[in-house]
């Protein structure tokens, strides 16, 4: 940038008019102009961050959906604007170190920061999402929760390879290689992750769980609802108040019983056994239905049937 030579410029004369040797003026001289290019970038961040909120927060409020909202709230919008300030350092140190070894390492920093703080926009991002997502009614009855912290760990993923190779000055394809190379012992290391997440994935895609289901699961002593659902655990909140946390592949690899059927219904069946005299069996004569039109439960019902059966008979002129 022409303004960073022409500060740095008026940085050097300055200083050597002061008296300062050749040496002295350009070591200061590099320090002051950092200094300077901090307090400029640094102001002219919060100019446009000021003049940014004000209109962003115009439009959202002038907008009927809430996740705009959110977003605002959190500062989204916002955390976006750091790109401005990174990117012009980074233009502007450039400008004015242009040795191999200085430039060199500039950019790798600026990489490094820009990545960094692009993960952490995304996470930000996906966690909004989530929280939008847990405020819809059918969120209930696919929750997302496990799915969503593996899309965080993908991000990471990705995030710190990257930095990795930018800090080693490596190709991603041969940093994730060597990787390969080592897949059988990360698949050990990592073994019940790995089986969490895809039981998380089943159990979502295949809607075998929900958030307020009562299930029960005898070899973890799991009775009662399940009140969350996570990448690698399932908690469940007993009868009794205690908590139970399972493993998520464990409703995969076994059988569990869930009662959701029975809530759904509105009803609840069970089975009892009932004795009865096979003796006590007999048609009712007049005075046995006289007797039970005592009880209002069923003295509507006789009547009824008495009504019915008279009719029926009059109709066939039976007796």
């Amino acid at each position: 940038m022409q303004i960073s030579h022409i500060i740095v410029d008026y940085i050097h004369r300055w200083l050597a008019g002061i008296g300062l040797a050749n040496f002295q003026v350009t070591v200061v001289g590099n320090i002051v102009f950092v200094f300077l290019a901090l307090i400029i970038v640094s102001t002219v961040y919060m100019v446009i961050r000021l003049f940014f909120n004000l209109f962003v927060k115009k439009i959202v409020k002038r907008t009927a959906t809430l996740w705009d909202d959110r977003f605002f709230e959190h500062k989204l919008f916002s955390r976006l604007l750091y790109y401005i300030p990174i990117l012009l350092l980074y233009g502007m140190l450039t400008a004015n170190y242009q040795t191999e070894r200085i430039s060199f390492l500039i950019e790798r920093g600026t990489f490094i920061v820009l990545t960094l703080l692009t993960v952490r926009n995304v996470h930000l991002f996906l966690l909004l999402l989530h929280q939008i997502y847990q405020a819809q009614a059918f969120a209930q009855r696919r929750p997302l929760k496990g799915i969503m912290q593996v899309m965080v760990i993908f991000v990471y993923i990705v995030g710190g390879v990257l930095t990795l190779t930018i800090i080693l000055d490596i190709s991603p394809l041969t940093l994730l290689g060597g990787i390969s190379a080592i897949s059988a012992v990360l698949l050990l290391v990592f073994k019940d992750p790995i089986l969490g997440i895809v039981s998380g994935i089943q159990l979502s895609a295949n809607n075998m769980l929900q958030i307020g289901d009562w299930i029960e699961v005898p070899d973890y002593n799991a009775d009662g609802e399940v009140i969350d659902i996570t990448m690698l655990t399932v908690r469940v909140r007993n009868w009794n108040k205690t908590i139970v946390s399972l493993p998520v592949y464990s409703l995969i690899s076994q059988s569990f019983i869930n009662w959701r059927g029975m809530t759904e219904a509105g009803g609840r069946r069970i089975k009892r056994s009932i004795a009865i005299d096979v003796d006590s069996v007999q048609f009712c004569d007049a005075a046995m239905l006289q007797r039970f039109k005592r009880f209002s439960i069923i003295s509507d019902y006789i009547a009824q049937k008495e009504e019915t059966i008279a009719t029926h008979n009059q109709s066939l002129k039976l007796d």
